[in-house]
């Protein structure tokens, strides 16, 4: 159906389907040409990071989109942003994680201080290729005078799909503050008759924020770049075969330049179907239950029916890989994991409660990434003092390393 192009194919009906080409004035013949340069980019020898990858985020994050909130709240602009970034957001990955990167001492880590490395550089290989000539889809469209703010807001989706380490903890902070600032919201009656009008969450002024519509965003994208848990079963299995590939060749060239071998990178070692249970019951549920929050999902729902649902077939079928005493402590990893959340969502509550000398609602600033949600965010990608070698920034040893 793709024609060997599914990443120009599943982005094409996305942009109809939100009939973006007339809302945002863009030629559809330059935008077929755009991702078609993207698609390109990507490298086919990879056995995951590759084209049908982002393809599968592209449907992944549109599915996402028609949830409950995200419909209601995000306009066309949003839309196009979000599918931009899901498009691009892994562009010419080199097949290895930012791990590898820094302790190899690549360009990129050396670049980007070993801050988001991988991330930085898709960015920068989209706007490159957007700049060329011929490929420029912005131009005399709805961005067209506003594309700083666009690529600012397409980096900052980027970087957020690494979750990496601590930067996965921080993002179900993230969610969970953010289900919050969803539950203070005000939905106004538009049209009692029409069920699907009557809650109308864009005349908040929470949502007039484009920090905390972009926070939305992110989490969408996140939970796409990591859906392949919450597909059917024999899906699933194939994107698990496909990383546990791509993982093996990175511990192979780990071992050859004589570095010490990433834990589920080892073909010696490694039980895939394992490593996928635990991937599953670590990441992918806790992300999930707390994306139903954000998205304002209901029992009758699609993603319920259909994501959940999916979900829990496959821990099922891979809960029959793994001894009832690695269940059992991956059960309590991820209570104590809870916990933690709970108490880190918990100060952040405190501190906002604290009489502050400035008492107006903070504004963002046109043209920056910031977030109303946690401003603070932003502080892990600081660089390195002058003169003092920055440590990796995570150890990643566990399966959603770099999924």
């Amino acid at each position: 159906m793709s024609g060997d192009h599914p990443l120009v194919s599943v982005c094409h009906a996305v942009f109809v389907q939100h009939d973006l080409y007339n809302k945002m004035k863009i030629k559809q013949d330059v935008a077929i040409l755009f991702f078609g340069e993207i698609e390109a980019r990507y490298k086919a020898a990879n056995p995951y990071h590759n084209a049908t990858h982002a393809a599968d985020v592209v449907q992944a994050a549109n599915f996402l989109l028609g949830t409950k909130n995200p419909k209601k709240i995000l306009p066309p602009r949003d839309i196009f942003t979000l599918i931009f970034a899901a498009a691009i957001h892994d562009v010419d990955h080199p097949g290895v994680n930012n791990q590898f990167l820094w302790i190899t001492q690549h360009e990129y880590a050396r670049l980007y201080h070993g801050v988001h490395s991988l991330e930085h550089h898709h960015v920068a290989v989209a706007f490159s290729s957007l700049r060329s000539e011929g490929l420029n889809m912005l131009t005399d469209s709805e961005l067209d005078t506003d594309q700083a703010c666009f690529e600012q807001d397409v980096a900052q989706l980027v970087l957020d799909t690494d979750v990496s380490g601590a930067y996965f903890d921080e993002r179900i902070v993230q969610m969970t503050n953010l289900i919050a600032v969803i539950t203070q919201c005000k939905p106004v009656v538009t049209d009692p008759a029409d069920k699907e009008r009557e809650i109308d969450l864009t005349s908040d002024p929470v949502w007039k924020l484009r920090g905390n519509r972009l926070e939305l965003m992110s989490c969408i994208l996140g939970a796409a770049d990591l859906s392949n848990g919450a597909r059917s079963v024999a899906v699933s299995a194939k994107w698990k075969d496909a990383i546990t590939k791509e993982f093996f060749e990175q511990g192979d060239r780990e071992k050859a330049v004589g570095i010490q071998v990433t834990p589920t990178m080892d073909r010696d070692t490694v039980k895939p179907n394992e490593n996928q249970f635990c991937f599953l019951e670590m990441f992918v549920y806790t992300l999930y239950c707390t994306l139903s929050n954000v998205l304002g999902t209901a029992s009758e729902d699609d993603f319920e029916t259909i994501v959940m649902a999916s979900l829990e077939r496959n821990r099922d079928h891979y809960r029959e890989f793994v001894s009832k005493e690695l269940v059992n402590r991956l059960e309590e990893k991820r209570k104590e994991n809870r916990a933690a959340y709970d108490r880190r969502r918990g100060k952040q509550s405190k501190a906002s409660e604290e009489p502050k000398e400035e008492t107006s609602p903070q504004k963002v600033k046109e043209g920056s990434p910031a977030k109303e949600i946690s401003p603070a965010k932003g502080q892990k990608e600081k660089s390195p003092a002058p003169g003092k070698k920055e440590e990796s920034p995570a150890k990643e040893s566990s399966p959603v390393a770099d999924r």
